[in-house]
């Protein structure tokens, strides 16, 4: 009896075990980038969960797929977060690889404003919260809400750049320069809401008034990003 006892727990203890080894990885979460992926909480919260790295390979293959617009939305498909790393990966190598090969090199001015975005990419992670038409009396505007991650070492004591927002179907309906000096530690997340202006004469502004804001696409161009200990990254607006 007291054998059968101990067999019963020592199953138990390393079925516990098993499971903890075989519990689902972040990478194993599936998505589509021709739903509404963006405002996907789980998939949100398994990318925090990825290394810096990781993060910025995921976040550049959406915005690849993104640039193909509708089509290489849907054919993208459903795909996991470890699949989209892994294709992003692959077409860097690729990408890199053609590159090397052309016949006319990239000119020195391109190479460092490539380098530039890339590092203004990796050291934020900018992401809409909220967006929404209002209407107060008279002033009609768009309310947007913001979140911004500090993945760098250094405090960023100051940021700007564009919000470009577009259609599923790659159509851009409004374009705004925001500014903050709000400070971010690092690791830190800051939030921040904005009103954007609306216009009744705007046909951009009437489009959007209609469209589901669910469907939306909403890009981050950065502009300036500066840090605590006196560095700024500045692209040319």
């Amino acid at each position: 009896m007291q054998l059968k006892r101990f067999n019963a727990v020592a199953f138990g203890a390393v079925l516990g075990v098993l499971l903890l080894l075989t519990g689902c990885s972040p990478k194993d979460y599936t998505f589509s980038m021709a739903k509404d992926w963006r405002n996907d909480k789980k998939l949100q919260t398994y990318v925090q969960q990825l290394t810096d790295p990781e993060q910025a390979l995921f976040k550049a293959y959406t915005e690849r797929i993104e640039r193909g617009g509708a089509a290489e939305r849907n054919a993208s498909g459903v795909i996991s977060i470890g699949e989209a790393i892994q294709s992003q990966t692959q077409w860097e190598s690729e990408n890199a690889q053609n590159k090397t090969s052309a016949p006319v090199a990239e000119s020195e001015g391109q190479s460092v404003h490539s380098s530039l975005v890339k590092e203004m990419r990796s050291v934020v992670t900018p992401s809409v919260t909220a967006f929404k038409y209002s209407k107060d009396k008279s002033t009609e505007n768009w309310d947007l809400s913001m979140s911004f991650k500090n993945n760098g070492s250094q405090s960023i004591i100051s940021m700007k750049g564009t919000l470009v927002i577009r259609d599923s179907q790659g159509t851009e309906l409004k374009r705004s320069t925001l500014q903050t000096d709000t400070r971010i530690e690092p690791g830190a997340v800051m939030s921040q809401a904005w009103p954007l202006d609306y216009s009744s004469k705007d046909a951009g502004d009437l489009l959007l008034k209609k469209t589901n804001a669910t469907k939306l696409v909403f890009s981050w161009y950065p502009v300036i990003y500066e840090f605590a200990d006196g560095k700024k990254l500045t692209i040319a607006e």
